[in-house]
């Protein structure tokens, strides 16, 4: 993740703009950043059904948060 965001052009480094989807032909629900979250207030067809929280990773790097 941190690869990722370093490697994005034209990113606000602090907030940077994520959004972790499992499955792309299912998109039902998904994982959007803490900057993600006015945008998305703003689309009815969005719901925003929990608070911020940290994504959990292994001692190897790898995405244990369940989306």
């Amino acid at each position: 993740m941190k690869t990722a965001v370093a490697c994005a052009l034209d990113i606000d480094y602090q907030n940077p703009r994520i959004i972790l989807i499992n499955n792309s032909l299912e998109i039902e629900n998904i994982l959007i950043s803490e900057a993600m979250i006015p945008e998305a207030e703003k689309i009815p067809q969005i719901s925003i059904a929990g608070a911020p929280f940290r994504l959990e990773f292994d001692a190897c790097g790898t995405l244990l948060t369940r989306i």
